[in-house]
């Protein structure tokens, strides 16, 4: 069961899931202890040590999940989309998890270098809105839109596949404008 490509991703993919579950609970625990212990901080201080740690981790998991997700729909799309192509990558896994687990690590420690203990709002232990647009929302959103556009690709390929099996030529631009597509 475990020999397909996407049943190794997607057990990848749960496991940096996993992860980023257990450091938001662990979030949890840190940001109500600061409470427990009067040490209500406001946005413009310093987080203390422990919440730089866990907004890093979640940062660096919540990236990890993305980056599995586009690694799955890579193996999709050659599945699907390249079989004319040879579809056999030489150690595919470790290519993977080289790229899923090493990739997403950089954001975290660019936002950890460029603010330091300024890096996570000591209120929420996760990151602040300055650093987490380049090093949360901007990998995220690039994952979102390259599993969208991957996700059109299969579509369309499948739908002109279909299209050629039952005789019917493609649909053309002037029709789609017709139609309102």
């Amino acid at each position: 069961m475990l020999r397909t490509r996407s049943v190794r991703i997607n057990l990848l993919l749960v496991t940096s899931l996993m992860f980023s579950i257990i450091i938001f609970y662990f979030m949890e625990l840190v940001v109500t202890t600061d409470i427990k212990e009067d040490n209500a901080r406001s946005e413009t201080d310093t987080a203390a040590f422990p919440c730089v740690i866990v907004a890093f981790l979640m940062n660096y998991f919540w990236l990890c999940q993305m980056a599995w997700m586009v690694c799955e729909a890579l193996v999709m799309y050659r599945a699907l989309v390249s079989a004319v192509m040879d579809s056999h990558i030489h150690r595919y896994m470790l290519k993977f998890n080289l790229a899923c687990w090493g990739i997403p690590l950089i954001f975290p420690i660019i936002g950890i270098i460029w603010g330091q203990t300024d890096f996570a709002n000591p209120r929420t232990c996760f990151i602040r809105q300055k650093y987490g647009l380049v090093t949360f929302y901007g990998p995220v959103i690039f994952c979102i839109l390259f599993n969208i556009f991957i996700f059109v690709r299969i579509a369309w390929s499948i739908f002109r596949k279909q299209s050629m099996e039952t005789g019917k030529k493609p649909v053309s631009d002037l029709e789609r404008k017709k139609v309102g597509i």
